[in-house]
């Protein structure tokens, strides 16, 4: 699985500077994307029904919960990022904090399944931003694809947990 993971890794890290235009869309999925998306949901929350805004709070707690879940993760597993095992020069600025789970991606499902929980007509254009984030963070040399799979899991998880809590908390208080 493991030489799956870097075999697939490699063949999208090679698709960089043959086409501009799809550099600089990776690079904007991979640094600034993320930003526009907690400016639409924002924006949704107060634009829009009480959906948006209960999925807003429920990101917000989930965020919280999924810094944790990483943390403890990352005491546990430590992988080097790519640009790290393989001296290779990513699209984008260098972090040295390890590369599993990816907290960009992390984040973005964190987003995307909140809206989905709350069954917000928006859910899909955040499930999009999902993914083409989490390519992204391939393809610009920042990430493997398992540390994308792995920020999806944890940022579903995250949300579950907040979901369950909040149910939880809605019966006692």
């Amino acid at each position: 699985m493991l030489a799956s993971n870097t075999g697939l890794f490699l063949t999208i890290f090679e698709l960089r500077r043959k086409f501009p235009f799809l550099d600089s869309l990776m690079i904007f999925g991979a640094e600034y994307l993320i930003y526009v998306t907690f400016g639409l949901a924002i924006l949704l929350a107060f634009r829009f029904g009480d959906k948006e805004k209960k999925a807003l709070l429920l990101t917000l707690i989930s965020l919280g919960i999924s810094i944790l879940l990483i943390w403890v993760i990352r005491l546990f597993y430590s992988e080097p990022r790519p640009f790290v095992t393989y001296n290779i020069d990513p699209l984008i600025q260098r972090i040295k904090d390890p590369s599993f789970p990816s907290g960009h991606t992390t984040t973005m499902a964190v987003v995307a399944f909140s809206f989905y929980y709350y069954k917000s007509k928006f859910a899909p254009i955040f499930a999009i931003f999902l993914l083409w984030v989490g390519f992204a963070r391939v393809f610009v040399g920042v990430h493997y694809p398992l540390d994308i799979l792995g920020g999806m899991i944890a940022g579903l998880v995250s949300v579950h947990i907040a979901w369950y809590f909040k149910n939880w908390l809605r019966r006692y208080v």
